[in-house]
């Protein structure tokens, strides 16, 4: 399935937003959609409800209405004036009165597309003049590529704000279902979602651009990125997504988006792994923490604590913990080790320590370090 259609079929809050609105053209005989610019794949959006209002009356005739700088009244008589019927200034009758009685507007529904305020403003204005409950005088949605307030108080138009209906849930969702569909050779799922999502910037349709263009289970997003983005913004390749173009641009903050991907994805894994490891050593690292213990460094008795105090449960133990217990020795035998870990498990809480210390100190870590962590996850 093409992803537009995954975005406007089946994630929930832009499926909402095409059945609230072909239900409200039902019940009303005006729609304003503001902030349509935000809109993903704003045609296809367009598509996508002409098509369910068709299904809905066959006989609805649906007409795009681009801006002129024709008056509403004279891009109406224009476009759908019959030759038998067309208006003349010599008739005496005004050109609204012309098109009610003509019934010009009769079973159509005009999609209004208004770039600026005063454009929408003119067709609210024709629209009150030519206002009732029939088909006869037409249907009409206004998009438009602003938010204006003032318009939400008229009790005759149904308001749609995008923002009500679409979340960064929904991206997030569709994102998912991107990414599911594609053979990612290295790296987690969970992982390459946060990342998209975070360097699309909550934009489905830039997102959609990002995971095309780029395999970031392959390449490095902190080596490359920038460069290449910068270099499509300059040859015109991204211009409908400049503004989040921009943005990737910026090596600095590529870094706080990678950074914030690793920390939502590995922070949960490397504590899973933690505890996994004192779950299936528990009972040495409970001796360990009540032996007596020399330290080599300091050639004195260490007390085992973590930043906050003394550890008297080994499911307290952090990972700087675990490190530093396998460097101690007993006090009564200076070459045993207080405690001992398989190569395998001390290898891992020292992967996990290192990996940890790094983003908690907002650094992010390479691809190659991601792989290797991803790979004895597994183990």
């Amino acid at each position: 399935m093409l992803s537009h259609n995954i975005w406007w079929r089946e994630v929930h809050g832009p499926r909402n937003l095409i059945d609230s609105l072909c239900s409200a053209i039902v019940s009303e005989n005006t729609i304003l959609i503001a902030s349509a610019h935000a809109l993903s794949w704003r045609g296809k959006f367009r598509e996508t409800v002409i098509e369910e209002l068709r299904a809905q009356d066959k006989r609805l005739q649906i007409s795009l209405i681009k801006q002129t700088k024709l008056s509403p009244e004279d891009q109406v008589i224009q476009e759908f004036d019959s030759p038998e019927h067309a208006y003349r200034t010599s008739s005496g009758t005004s050109k609204i009165q012309h098109i009610k009685t003509n019934k010009i507007l009769e079973c159509r529904l005009l999609w209004i597309v208004s770039e600026d305020r005063s454009n929408a403003i003119q067709w609210i204005s024709f629209i009150k003049k030519n206002r009732t409950k029939s088909h006869n005088t037409g249907l009409f949605i206004i998009e438009a590529a602003f938010e204006d307030e003032s318009l939400k108080k008229d009790p005759n138009i149904a308001f749609f704000s995008p923002e009500s209906f679409i979340n960064p849930f929904d991206t997030q969702l569709f994102v998912s279902k991107l990414i599911s569909n594609k053979s990612f050779k290295n790296l987690s799922h969970s992982y390459l979602a946060h990342l998209y999502f975070g360097l699309a910037q909550n934009n489905a349709e830039f997102a959609d651009f990002l995971i095309s263009s780029y395999d970031f289970s392959e390449i490095d997003p902190l080596d490359s990125l920038s460069a290449t983005i910068a270099q499509k913004t300059r040859d015109g390749m991204v211009e409908h997504f400049r503004e989040f173009a921009e943005k990737l641009s910026l090596p600095i903050y590529i870094k706080q988006v990678v950074w914030e991907a690793q920390v939502r994805t590995y922070f949960p894994e490397l504590e899973i792994k933690r505890l996994a490891i004192i779950g299936d050593n528990r009972v040495a690292i409970g001796k360990a923490l009540e032996t007596k213990n020399y330290n080599p460094r300091t050639e004195e008795h260490t007390e085992i604590q973590n930043y906050d105090g003394k550890i008297t449960n080994p499911y307290e133990a952090e990972l700087g913990t675990l490190v530093f217990m396998i460097g101690l020795k007993m006090a009564s035998n200076h070459n045993m080790p207080i405690i001992s870990f398989s190569p395998q498990e001390e290898n891992i809480i020292k992967v996990c320590h290192k990996f940890r210390n790094s983003l908690a100190h907002n650094e992010p870590k390479s691809q190659a370090d991601l792989v290797e962590f991803d790979r004895i996850s597994n183990i």
